[in-house]
């Protein structure tokens, strides 16, 4: 195969893309590569036509982000392999992802989640990927805790930044390594730091092996830069077994979990870190790059390549994941040794059912596929009626237990799970859910209990297992969702502090494995019908019950569950969770409010949606005309449909200017509906009959003047329909 690679010349100093440049030569008959000088304009300094007649089978761009839009646009023969990194594309319009969308010539190999989960909604071929360097030899420890590198790199995070983060912490010593980047323009006064600070201070390695050895000496990495686009530097930091400190911004946070193997910061507002646990953060992180380089290793030669290679477009939605493809394509080629000697856990494999015989079978090949030896198998099923006891029946002899009997939801089966089970932790991959890898539970158990690890010391066991999941929404595109360090989740909810994706950061129960005897004694709340698990946890660490973080990913979550195709009512359900585990109950209203709109916090807000929505689409609600009409600047709901479900109805605001909710409710004194939202019930019931919504005949009323001017009476608001559908916005606007 011919094949050209482009990329930056200073690569060639770095060595930073050689794991691709690897791969390429390994498979080509032919290859060329092409240098950008840094500081050249990237399209105009570049032989475009050349690169047509050279006919290649395959062009490979790697981070040259204006090269690879331009080379989309080519009548080329070849297809074309885009490695983006996010550094340089964050900023980049959505109108330039368009040029790539849609294109069985073009691949894009993502290495951020972030980036990925946004082009890959923009119609993009893009194969997400997680880089991992080979991991050092196991890490001795430190003889010294308290010596700190740092790479002034680029003006994001400044020398000064690394001060106030380690303002607090006594005795610590740096290294400053001053090799800046280009467009470094901070300076430091070095002889006024080092009167201040323990410091030494190198300005430029001709041997990559003093740079290493400075960072073996030391037991905390900073990572040099805000954003990054693989993160070399601090991933072979991570490898070292060092703790690295970094922006909470891609990739770092793709691949670090705050307090669980390594430091996250806000670099806009730096405090002090608590560095107690820098050291336990340090070997966390070296496993994070064994368990990563093994995935990596095996993805690189099984579904990069083919990827890369196919002469046809692989199906974006089953080779975009690598679990989503070890269990499709790949399942046959994926090792299916076990990872991990050491004893464990029993755990219960919890699957609870009720007629999903479309679901039932490649959940329970993904449970029987598990490379975890200690187990059992327990189906609950709810007294299915479609088929799916006919399927379970096929898979019955490596299912341990097994019920089917009516039951009261989901919560209620897993109750009952629980109560079943024998093991010492359960967790539940119910019908449509996966475990991502063959190895997910194992590597999860392993990374907790692995010798070394504080739980490994205790003769307790944690009450929960929290992990990573892969979410696959709607459009079929996977999005990487972190599991957070649960003890700093309770931690900010205690002092209201939440930001976005607060919420966002609690484990799914995919992904969550409980101390099966705790949920057999304590229940999940079957008040709750989405957020019954969540609700769960917090509860018991209301109670002092401990977490312990794999750090891994466990399992893979379908878009279209009950938590999806009913939003408002979860987002209520965890706004009552997070209400009555907090005493900041006031900014938690106010993150709800922010995040997902008033109605999470109201009890019947599920209802007043539906409602809104059913007057929003009946065409006779003239929205802006109430909202001119109604709705003041410090009204609580701004929204027109809302405002009138919520508060215009209870005081017979008029939804157009042709209905007149007293009217109607005297006409319908009866009808308890009609005295509630006479408007609603007039839409239900009143409109089929042509119930009288106006009383026309008197010309005591505001429009008895309107009425004789165009000298029509129309019957019901049927016919007014059409009759001001034809009259211009202006004219409607005012009728009052």
């Amino acid at each position: 195969m011919k094949i050209c690679y482009i990329g930056y010349d200073f690569h060639r100093k770095t060595n930073s893309a050689a794991f691709l440049l690897d791969f390429l030569q390994e498979h080509s008959s032919f290859f060329q590569r092409y240098d950008h000088h840094v500081g050249e304009d990237m399209t105009s300094a570049f032989d475009f036509d050349g690169l047509i007649k050279a006919d290649f089978d395959l062009i490979w761009v790697h981070q040259l982000e204006h090269v690879a839009r331009a080379i989309a646009d080519l009548p080329l023969r070849g297809r074309l392999v885009f490695t983006p990194m996010f550094d340089g594309c964050r900023n980049l319009p959505d109108s330039y992802w368009l040029g790539f969308a849609n294109r069985d010539d073009i691949r894009v190999i993502s290495f951020s989640s972030t980036l990925h989960q946004r082009i890959a909604r923009l119609g993009v071929n893009s194969y997400r990927f997680q880089y991992f360097p080979e991991p050092r030899p196991a890490p001795d420890k430190h003889d010294d805790k308290r010596q700190v590198f740092f790479w002034q790199r680029a003006n994001r995070p400044s020398w000064d930044v690394v001060k106030k983060l380690f303002s607090e912490t006594s005795d610590i010593r740096f290294h400053l390594h001053l090799a800046g980047d280009p467009t470094l323009s901070a300076e430091i006064d070095v002889d006024a730091e080092k009167k201040a600070h323990a410091l030494t201070v190198s300005r430029w390695f001709e041997d990559p092996g003093e740079y290493r050895r400075l960072v073996d000496e030391s037991s905390i990495y900073i990572a040099p830069r805000e954003f990054e686009g693989i993160g070399m530097s601090f991933l072979e930091a991570m490898a070292a077994g060092r703790c690295v400190v970094a922006p909470d911004q891609p990739t770092m946070n793709e691949y670090i979990t705050h307090g669980v193997n390594g430091l996250l910061y806000d670099i806009d507002n730096p405090v002090p870190l608590d560095l107690s646990r820098s050291e336990q953060l340090g070997r966390a992180a070296y496993q994070s790059v064994v368990n990563g380089y093994r995935a990596w290793s095996w993805d690189v030669e099984h579904r990069l390549r083919k990827i890369v290679f196919s002469p046809e477009p692989p199906g974006t939605a089953i080779y975009q994941e690598l679990g989503d493809y070890v269990r499709g394509p790949g399942e046959a080629d994926y090792p299916p040794e076990r990872i991990s000697r050491c004893s464990l856990p029993r755990v219960s494999i919890a699957m609870v059912t009720y007629n999903c015989r479309r679901d039932v079978a490649a959940t329970l090949e993904t449970i029987l596929g598990q490379t975890y030896a200690p187990r059992e198998i327990v189906v609950v099923d709810g007294g299915s009626t479609d088929g799916t006891l006919e399927l379970i029946e096929s898979y019955r002899d490596s299912i341990d237990i097994f019920v089917s009997e009516p039951d009261k939801g989901v919560y209620d089966a897993m109750n009952k799970a629980a109560r079943l089970a024998t093991g010492d932790y359960i967790i539940f991959m119910n019908a449509g859910d996966f475990f991502y890898l063959p190895s997910s539970l194992e590597e999860a158990m392993a990374n907790v209990f692995a010798d070394g690890s504080e739980w490994s010391r205790d003769a307790e066991l944690p009450d929960f297992i929290v992990g990573h999941h892969v979410y696959v929404n709607d459009s079929s595109v996977s999005e990487l969702h972190k599991a957070n360090d649960f003890e700093q989740t309770w931690q900010i909810l205690q002092e209201g502090t939440m930001k976005p994706h607060w919420w966002g950061g609690i484990p799914c129960h995919q992904s969550t494995l409980t101390r099966r005897q705790l949920l057999a004694d304590e229940q999940y709340d079957l008040d709750f019908k989405i957020a019954a698990d969540h609700n769960f946890m917090f509860t018991q660490r209301s109670k002092g019950r401990v977490f312990a973080h794999s750090n891994s990913i466990i399992a893979t979550y379908v878009g279209g569950g009950l938590s999806q195709q009913q939003a408002i009512r979860c987002h209520h359900e965890s706004y009552l969770i997070s209400s009555r585990h907090t005493p900041k109950q006031s900014d938690v209203e106010e993150y709800y409010k922010s995040m997902f709109g008033v109605l999470s916090t109201l009890d019947d807000g599920a209802r007043v949606q539906a409602e809104a929505e059913e007057i929003r689409k009946s065409s006779l609600f003239y929205r802006e005309w109430y909202r001119a009409r109604y709705i003041t600047s410090d009204a609580q709901f701004s929204d027109p449909e809302f405002h009138y479900v919520l508060e215009g109805a209870k005081q017979d605001f008029w939804p157009n200017p042709f209905f007149d909710p007293l009217h109607y409710r005297l006409s319908n004194d009866e009808d308890k509906e009609a005295q509630r939202n006479p408007f609603l019930h007039y839409l239900r019931h009143g409109r089929r009959k042509a119930s009288s919504t106006y009383d026309w005949g008197s010309d005591a009323r505001p429009l008895a003047a309107w009425r004789r001017t165009h000298e029509w009476l129309p019957r019901d608001l049927e016919e007014l329909e059409s009759f001001i559908a034809k009259m211009n916005d202006h004219s409607v606007f005012g009728l009052r």
